[in-house]
């Protein structure tokens, strides 16, 4: 019988995933593990490079988010079509489409 040794913490398997990329165009990349605050879930700084090129509607594209859903790939960025987007990000995005022509 061979002897286990104990399974890796919840830090260890996040800050494992610095530096992975995902997203359907592998636009997210996994910049760090931020620092917990008290009795909340752990959250994780991220890049989309898709989101940063409209530095308009979305700064510098760096986002936190919840690292479970980092950790299972399911984060939703600006240019997600299920991002729920503020009321100052709506008023940009309205006159962006009257820039473009939609």
């Amino acid at each position: 019988m061979t002897k286990r040794g104990p399974k890796p913490g919840l830090f260890t398997i996040l800050t494992e995933l610095i530096g992975q990329k995902f997203g359907p165009n592998n636009q997210l990349e996994v910049l760090a593990v931020n620092p917990p605050i008290a009795c909340r879930q752990r959250t994780m700084k991220v890049h989309c490079a898709e989101c940063a090129k409209d530095p308009e509607m979305f700064g510098d594209g760096i986002y936190n988010f919840n690292a479970v859903s980092v950790k299972n790939k399911s984060a939703i960025c600006g240019c997600n079509s299920r991002y729920a987007f503020s009321e100052a990000q709506n008023v940009v995005g309205s006159h962006g489409c009257v820039k473009k022509g939609a």
